[in-house]
């Protein structure tokens, strides 16, 4: 068992209560030592991900789950999966987006780019710049990688999409550059 100093969470190989994680965590202890989180993070406490997402998101939980290990032939890892709700702005309608966000990950703890490099393809290089890791950054970085690069209702059920049933955008009479094509046409 161990003590994280910071936040006085004790660490073990079995569930542990949801109340409270750590604000750091050292990953290669927590790997060589096996241990096992599951807990939940504030969506306000991840200013990155508060820029891509709607105000309405600020209340949002994190739900997430993390175990360390290693292979006696393989790298010390990290895995685990977070998973949280957030509400992304449509890039085709512009109305809100409700967008159920999944990011599993395998990560390795690296000190530089040659260890990075010399990482089996199925993990991640989690570098290292001292030996604790913010915890939240961590799975914010996760989540990034995990957004849509654009995110957009389903055909069906985006309002751009059922305006243009009704005839109001984009119907498809007259196009702006036909007259254009028209001109080509005569040279």
């Amino acid at each position: 068992m161990l003590l994280d100093p910071d936040s006085q969470i004790l660490y073990h190989s079995q569930l542990m209560s949801e109340t409270k994680l750590p604000h750091t965590i050292d990953p290669v202890k927590f790997a060589e030592q096996r241990h096992y989180l599951k807990g939940s993070l504030s969506v306000a406490d991840m200013p990155r991900l508060m820029e891509l997402c709607c105000s309405d998101s600020a209340t949002a939980r994190v739900h997430l789950w993390l175990e360390g290990g290693f292979d006696e032939k393989g790298p010390h890892y990290l895995r685990g999966c977070a998973e949280v709700d957030v509400i992304l702005m449509c890039q085709r309608c512009l109305k809100p987006l409700n967008y159920h966000l999944v990011a599993e990950f395998s990560l390795s703890p690296v000190n530089d780019e040659t260890a990075a490099k010399q990482l089996p393809s199925s993990y991640e290089p989690l570098y290292l710049d001292g030996e604790s890791v913010d915890l939240s950054a961590m799975i914010e970085d996760e989540l990034l990688l995990a957004l849509p690069i654009i995110p957009k209702h389903k055909d069906e059920g985006c309002a751009r999409e059922i305006m243009k049933e009704k005839g109001l955008v984009g119907s498809g009479k007259k196009n702006p550059f036909a007259e254009l094509s028209k001109l080509k046409k005569k040279d």
